[in-house]
């Protein structure tokens, strides 16, 4: 038997396969998604989160408190659900792990039900995945593609805003000018600014549907061409050209192709492709002069495309370990660029895939599917690529010919796998057997999503490498540091307040290794979902900052590794179930014994305004961190709290960090970072790791030439000095920001109307700026300046009466309070006026700030605002104050704590007070009075504030706390022994009978004491 039949009886017997398998696929056409699937958490994780959230004085509902505080135009209602409640997490990415597992025929099954659980929709509809008949000539066969193009959509676009869109979506979405243009546009079309921009992507957004199952049938129904020797050329490849661009269709031995093709359908063979742009679409096109590779007209003539009109591509190989050499080509292998591309690599040959950016599985208002069936395959890609999309969907998918082989480790694998690999007639060999897969890229890669986009990259089995970075260095932050933008990582467009989209990276099973640098490993940005999924394996994941289960302003992460001892480190946090900025995340490990080297700000850290849940299920972990505060914290802002939560439910654990999680232990740390461990305790070990950014500048700094100018004051000059002004205060710019701030007010009040002007800028950078620059105008002309703050404020611009607002605030502006007033009638702004009004002393607006306070429908960011101010104005509240404690919501209780704690010598009278009554109450030493008895929220928000404070007690606040140690609600025992650990580590000569008292009532309590978070806190007293 020759080559070729072996080839045909091969492929026949896939089809056969191929076939049957189709038989026993339902798809999920008819399956209602499953919001919350059984088995994301136990009942034990959920009691025990329950517990420890409790050790912090809070419950289960006060994950929920509001994170929404922008607009998010485009944002998917699942991320949204996600922020709301940071433990629904867990439950979308199970959700949609389960649909991964599939045969390739049901791709766009899966595509249909990831849009549809991303924006919280039942998906019914039933989408038919039968083949049509087999092609018997090139008629049919070009038939069947005018089917499935027929009912493919096309974005409602005239001509010149597809022609705009066209020419800018590309570095819009990649963030690189990544392809070189091959026609020629004499009549290019102007540039559109952002807003512009993105809305016509919005117009000309691609969500996966029914109208597109035509197009994913054509591989199951060409599948069957392959024994049908006579639809193949014998000896080369045979190109058409048709109505849709270029065809081919190869023969069974080892095919050469280079160029373009809107069309290839490959029987088999160790085929090569090089410089191609195969299965991909690049949006319809107008026709100019061809050019040559130095970019000059030809003379050739370009009416004919070999990509058609370049909505559409198909690329089918049925086998073979094929070469795929484009490094240098960019939107090709899967690519949809306004359009629709389909690439698939059957037969399960180990295949190597060198590809430029927008490639591998990456959509840019379209559609895109990569598909690879299995063996050892390598993909290499630049940027934008291996399952990455925006206002699209993107799928790459490494399938699995087989099971993965089993050895016998009794004695190593190592005889079997060489007498595995030196038979010529195994098949597959060894290195298809094992599946194991590489992926490498630049940047923005192994699911990316900007706005609108769904990007997931699946891969079925295998011990694999993900590598991300090494090109893009992440200046000025990191000066010896790279961009990964992987992993699972998803970003919307801050500037503009857009969305980003939802990126998922999903691996069923094998020892996996995740390597990147900054933002990777499930991590989401700005009302975005970045996830990576692990269902098996001992897997090491690597990176340095923003990453392993993190959500970074206004968004959500998580990492789900199911089973497998693993190791996570990261080099300098923040991360490992830690968010930042009204962020969520979850790090989620169900089994194994793991090790967790987290740096800083990691293992179930909150920060500014966040939740961050982490989670390990089983096995003897070990944690490390390098400094109090690297593992299991709270930093509060903005006047209130952050929650961070670890929780490890069994085996025997270290802790090397400097703080006061230990094994078989419950603990709570300051605003507020809590967790609970159930194991006996370990033998710890100390160890430590450093790592940061590059520092701060020398004094060698070269200056842009502009800070020095000494001309007359120009716009352009102005501009230039302006755009180093504005820059981020980091690396060099420590130095350089801070001239051209200082050159710009050197020119004067003159300068004062170019300044003005930007105001319509209310990014902080922008803010920070003014807040530098009009305080030294106002020394020349204080008047001046304050008229043209009022002239400013006048608009209808949003983003300049948010400027003018927070500027007015920031340089506390008296004369200007009633501008502020009239922003109380701004809904989007009042939250920020109500701030301001406390900031700059007016009283103007103090009726309106007590109703507040009284009123339990006032909205949540609204009330917080309230309590800052009506403190700081000095308004008689205390009342209001102390109800408020029991609020449902922590941020607002840790708001009204922070202000009885700045403000003790106004309102801790009245806190005092309720102090006393309650404990007398609670110990019935005076006969009990449901009317008077305050909820146990409101008395450990009263002890907690106690800690913090400098002052020494009282002998009546002594005796109080004294009678609440024996208090039947644990919460407030151990709270009552923090402070007698505090208050007995104090020099009060004054008090010392009553403290000797609390000492021996504490010593006759403890002795039958049995909760582990009051028995852990009279540790540390110890």
């Amino acid at each position: 038997m020759d080559t070729s039949d072996r080839v045909r009886t091969a492929a026949l017997k896939r089809c056969i396969g191929i076939a049957a398998a189709l038989l026993a696929s339902c798809l999920m056409g008819t399956a209602g998604i499953a919001a919350e699937p059984a088995g994301t958490y136990t009942s034990q994780e959920l009691e025990a989160l329950a517990t420890a959230m409790q050790a912090g004085n809070m419950t289960l509902e006060d994950l929920q408190f509001d994170k929404d505080y922008a607009q998010g135009y485009e944002c998917y209602e699942s991320v949204r659900h996600m922020m709301r409640e940071p433990l629904y997490i867990g439950n979308y990415m199970d959700a949609l792990a389960g649909y991964g597992d599939f045969h390739f025929l049901d791709c766009l099954s899966l595509m249909i039900s990831a849009d549809a659980l991303s924006r919280e929709q039942q998906y019914g509809t039933f989408v038919d995945m039968s083949s049509r008949p087999t092609p018997q000539n090139e008629e049919e066969l070009l038939s069947l593609f005018a089917i499935a193009t027929a009912t493919l959509p096309d974005p409602d676009l005239t001509a010149e805003e597809h022609a705009q869109l066209r020419s800018q979506i590309v570095k819009a979405m990649a963030w690189h000018d990544v392809e070189r243009p091959l026609v020629a546009d004499a009549d290019a079309p102007p540039e559109l600014d952002s807003n512009a921009l993105y809305e016509l992507m919005k117009q000309a957004a691609a969500r996966p549907d029914s109208s597109y199952q035509e197009a994913f049938n054509l591989a199951g129904s060409l599948l069957a061409m392959a024994p049908l020797g006579y639809m193949f050329p014998r000896d080369e490849v045979r190109v058409i050209q048709t109505e849709y661009g270029q065809m081919a269709l190869g023969t069974f031995g080892d095919d050469t192709y280079s160029g373009d093709f809107a069309i290839v359908i490959d029987p088999g063979g160790n085929d090569t492709y090089r410089n191609c742009r195969i299965g991909a679409a690049y949006g319809r096109r107008s026709f100019g002069p061809r050019l040559a590779d130095g970019l000059e007209a030809t003379g050739m003539s370009a009416d004919f495309s070999p990509l058609g009109d370049g909505s559409f591509g198909f690329f089918l190989d049925l086998g073979g370990d094929d070469l795929y050499d484009c490094a240098d080509v960019d939107i090709t292998l899967g690519a949809a660029v306004l359009g629709t591309g389909l690439f698939y690599d059957l037969g399960g040959g180990d295949d190597r895939y060198y590809a430029g950016s927008v490639s591998l599985g990456a959509a840019m208002c379209g559609v895109a599917c990569f598909y690879d069936d299995g063996g050892s395959d390598s993909y290499n890609g630049k940027a934008y690529c291996q399952g990455a999309a925006g206002f699209g969907t993107a799928l790459m998918y490494d399938g699995a010919q087989d099971s993965t082989p089993q050895f016998d480790i009794a004695e190593g694998n190592e005889g079997e796998i060489d007498a595995f690999e030196r038979d010529p007639n195994a098949n597959p060999d060894i290195l298809s057997a094992v599946d194991n897969d590489s992926y490498s890229a630049w940047s923005e890669a192994q699911a990316f999503a900007r706005t609108s986009g769904i990007a997931l990259c699946i891969n079925r089995r295998g011990n694999e490498v993900y590598e991300a970075g090494g090109v893009y260095l992440h200046a000025p932050l990191f000066g010896d540091r790279y961009q990964s933008f992987s992993q699972g990582f998803a970003i919307g467009e801050r500037d503009i307040d857009y969305a980003g989209g939802i990126a998922m990276l999903i691996d069923y099973e094998g020892n996996d290794r995740y390597l990147g640098d900054i933002y990777n490993q499930g991590v989401g940005y700005w009302y975005s979902g970045g996830f990576l999924w692990d269902g098996a394996g001992n897997d090491l994941y690597e990176m340095t900052q923003y990453g392993q289960g993190s959500g970074i302003h206004l968004a959500v992460g998580g990492l789900i590794d199911v089973a497998g001892s693993d190791t996570y480190v990261m080099h300098s946090g923040l991360g490992q179930g830690g968010s930042h900025d009204f962020a969520a995340s979850i790090l989620h490990d169900r089994g194994g014994d793991d090790r967790y080297f987290g740096n800083t700000s990691c293992n179930g850290t909150g920060l500014t305004n966040s939740v961050g849940i982490h989670i390990d299920r089983s096995g003897n972990d070990t944690y490390a961190s390098r400094k109090d505060g690297g593992l299991n914290a709270g930093r509060p802002a903005r006047d209130t709290a952050s929650i961070g939560v670890l929780l490890d439910l069994a085996g025997t654990d270290s802790y090397l960090a400097d703080g006061n999680q230990a094994d078989s232990s419950m603990w709570s740390n300051s605003r507020y970072g809590m967790g609970w461990d159930v194991a006996p305790p370990p033998d710890a070990e100390e160890t430590a790791s450093t790592s940061g950014p590059n520092q701060p500048p020398g004094d060698d700094v070269e200056m842009p030439e502009v800070v020095s100018y000494e001309g007359e004051l120009t716009q352009e000059v102005f501009d230039e000095l302006w755009e180093i002004a504005i820059r981020w205060e980091v690396g060099e710019n420590v130095a350089i920001v801070p001239k051209a701030r200082e050159r710009i007010i050197a020119f004067g009040m003159p300068v004062l109307p170019f300044v003005i002007a930007e105001m319509d800028d209310d990014y902080s950078l922008a803010v920070r700026a003014f807040n530098d620059i009009y305080p030294k105008l106002m020394e020349l002309d204080r008047e001046a300046v304050l008229d043209a703050l009022r002239s400013a404020a006048d608009t209808d611009v949003y983003t300049q009466r948010n400027c003018v607002l927070r500027v007015i605030g920031d340089l506390k502006i008296t004369e200007l309070g009633d501008v502020v007033i009239n922003y109380f009638g701004d809904p989007k702004l009042r939250r920020r006026a109500i701030g301001v009004m406390g900031m700059i002393g007016s009283h103007a607006a103090d009726e309106e700030l007590l109703a507040m306070l009284s009123d339990p429908a006032t909205d949540e960011k609204d009330l917080q605002s309230a309590i800052v101010s009506a403190a700081t104005l000095g308004l008689d509240c205390a009342v209001q104050y102390l109800a408020l404690l029991d609020h449902p919501h922590i941020t607002v209780r840790d708001c009204v704590s922070g202000q009885l704690r700045a403000h003790w010598d106004q309102y801790g009278g009245a806190c005092l007070a309720m102090l006393n009554q309650q404990a007398q109450l609670r110990s019935g030493s005076i006969p009990p009075d449901r009317r008077q008895m305050a909820s146990v929220t409101q008395v450990r928000c009263l002890l907690r504030t106690l800690q913090t404070l400098e002052e020494l007690p009282s002998v009546d606040t002594i005796q109080s706390v004294t009678l609440l140690l024996g208090d039947k609600d644990w919460g407030i025992r151990g709270d009552s022994t923090a402070l007698h650990n505090k208050w007995q580590a104090q020099e009060n000569p004054d008090a010392a009978d009553a403290l000797a008292l609390m000492k021996r009532n504490l010593d006759m309590m403890i002795g039958n004491e049995n909760n582990p978070y009051v028995r852990n806190v009279w540790q540390q007293g110890k």
